[in-house]
């Protein structure tokens, strides 16, 4: 597993998925090459905020890691552990 600061430079491709008051909730990265969101090959975060606002509080990886073993379309049934 790379540090996130190794990971900076490189291109993604990248999905957001939107919630309510149309904030993002989860982001989705997968490398250049990839594009299918069914396949295990994305990392994915979700974003926490402050109450209704749209102050972001902190977010969390899938499964607490950042290595590239997701899907985009399951990102809803991993764990991100507790709110920040």
């Amino acid at each position: 597993m790379l540090p996130d600061n190794a990971l900076v430079s490189r291109q993604f491709n990248g999905n957001q998925y939107f919630g309510l008051r149309n904030r993002v909730l989860y982001i989705c990265e997968a490398r250049p090459e990839e594009t299918d969101p069914d396949a295990e090959i994305w990392r994915i975060q979700k974003y926490f905020y402050v109450g209704i606002t749209n102050r972001v509080k902190g977010w969390r990886w899938a499964e607490g890691s950042n290595d590239f073993k997701f899907a985009a379309n399951l990102r809803e049934s991993y764990d991100y552990g507790t709110e920040p």
